[in-house]
């Protein structure tokens, strides 16, 4: 069965493993290929469809008009990976990997690897904990042969070798304040993640780069207890500068777990 050991336990040995992965999909394969190799583990789907609508609304839509029904975009989600279990529950995981605003290079006993440039840490930040938001509601949404009524977890994985998630508290960007992932600190339940476009006026929304984000209000606390990728170079060497205090082009990956 799927738990948060099991979990992390599978992440820990990619590290020793010496693999770091190119993009989120390389990761998305890898760690369900892992996944399904587990104990009470029947199935693991990648990207399932789930709707906001029933199955049986959308078969009426297109039955009465036909080849011209387009579903709208807002009615539909794609999930990372689907777990049927033995005892005919499931279990819906999300996943985001991240790198730094720069090229990084790796040379482990598995290969040499380079992870490309990204950034915009706070809108990665932002859009897991809308991640964790969106699996806190999974019932509410429809899978094929309702298989949402017997989801019985979900997790979040957040897989990173930016310094930013894990050690800045965005406490120089007010507005995305409330949406860091800072060890040691908690994303509050029962309460809206608000904005802070300007220093004394809260909002509700904010909009950036020609996109809306709305406040987020979860149902749940979380923890954010980060964990070492404890990965080594060729030679045996962790790279273990979590911090990137060196400002190097190796610096050490992170991952967090959060159970919903």
């Amino acid at each position: 069965m799927i738990t948060k050991i099991n979990l992390s336990n599978i992440i820990q040995s990619f590290a020793m493993g010496g693999l770091v992965f190119s993009n989120e999909q390389d990761f998305q394969f890898a760690i369900a290929t892992q996944i399904k190799s587990l104990p009470g583990v029947k199935n693991v789907f990648l990207e399932p469809l789930s709707l906001s609508i029933s199955f049986s609304t959308v078969e009426g839509h297109v039955k009465q008009i036909g080849k011209d029904y387009k579903l709208p975009r807002d009615k539909k989600q794609y999930h990372d990976l689907l777990i049927e279990q033995d005892d005919g529950t499931y279990v819906v995981i999300e996943l985001k990997y991240k790198t730094p605003g720069k090229m990084c290079i790796y040379k482990t006993k598995a290969n040499k690897f380079i992870t490309l440039s990204q950034g915009d840490y706070d809108l990665a930040a932002y859009d897991f904990l809308n991640d964790v938001y969106r699996l806190e509601n999974i019932k509410s949404r429809y899978f094929q042969n309702d298989i949402q009524l017997n989801v019985s977890k979900c997790f979040c994985i957040f897989l990173t070798n930016d310094k930013n998630y894990r050690y800045n508290d965005f406490s120089r960007s007010k507005i995305w304040t409330n949406y860091t992932l800072c060890a040691g600190k908690i994303t509050p339940a029962k309460t809206p993640l608000l904005f802070f476009a300007k220093a004394s006026t809260p909002s509700l929304t904010y909009s950036i780069k020609s996109k809306l984000f709305t406040a987020i209000t979860l149902k749940n606390a979380y923890n954010h207890d980060w964990e070492d990728y404890p990965l080594c170079d060729v030679y045996g060497t962790p790279y273990n500068d979590y911090e990137d205090k060196m400002n190097s082009y190796h610096p050490g990956f992170s991952f967090l777990i959060f159970e919903i």
